[in-house]
């Protein structure tokens, strides 16, 4: 699979795919079956166009959503972090409450230990507390609870990064503050730069 370093941000090619399947529904049907398809180039180009597509035309996917909640249990890592994002999209645009009641599932995957699929799950984490507020003091318990659920200690802190974005992004709406300033200070003498630069960071602005 191709770089996930700005994945969600749509090129040229990205765009033109999505174009193509709002105007064609067997187009998208292949997009779909391209998720786990074996030749990378097809699964990467139509996994940035689905991203898109679900950030700008939740509607059109929707309809689709078994299709990405069965990746979720993949044996195939590259399979299992796709709905990672599309979901966690599709939650802003969720009539029927279906995230609700996939939440345990999707947050399984927060202890994966592909550490790539359990940190970008921290990272999608702030859509979903933006879009489902009844959901958010499960997200808290889950996202404090990494250190003790994650199951490779030495990277427990690259997810928990990732989760205090999160928490940053959105700090006013989450009740009990204390537990969150606690949880940035066990960073501060992390292994990882990025960690104590993080911790560090949001310390500063909150204190």
């Amino acid at each position: 699979m191709g770089s996930l370093f700005n994945i969600e941000k749509p090129d040229t090619k990205t765009k033109r795919l999505a174009k193509k399947a709002l105007k064609d529904q067997k187009f998208l049907e292949e997009m779909l079956e391209n998720m786990t398809a074996k030749d990378e180039q097809s699964r990467f180009s139509s996994f940035k166009a689905l991203i898109f597509l679900s950030d700008k035309h939740p509607k059109l996917l929707y309809p689709h959503w078994d299709h990405f909640t069965a990746l979720l249990k993949s044996d195939n890592a590259f399979h299992r972090i796709q709905p990672v994002f599309i979901l966690a999209n599709l939650s802003r645009s969720d009539p029927q409450s279906k995230f609700d009641k996939i939440f345990d599932k999707y947050f399984e995957l927060l202890n994966d230990k592909k550490i790539m699929i359990a940190c970008h799950l921290a990272s999608n984490t702030d859509k979903i507390f933006k879009a489902k507020p009844k959901l958010r003091l499960k997200i808290i318990k889950k996202l404090l609870n990494v250190e003790k659920t994650y199951p490779l200690k030495n990277r427990a802190d690259y997810v928990k990064t990732n989760a205090l974005d999160t928490f940053s992004s959105n700090y006013q709406e989450i009740p009990e503050k204390e537990k969150i300033i606690k949880f940035a200070e066990t960073m501060q003498n992390s292994d990882s730069p990025r960690a104590r630069k993080a911790a560090k960071k949001f310390l500063k602005r909150v204190q």
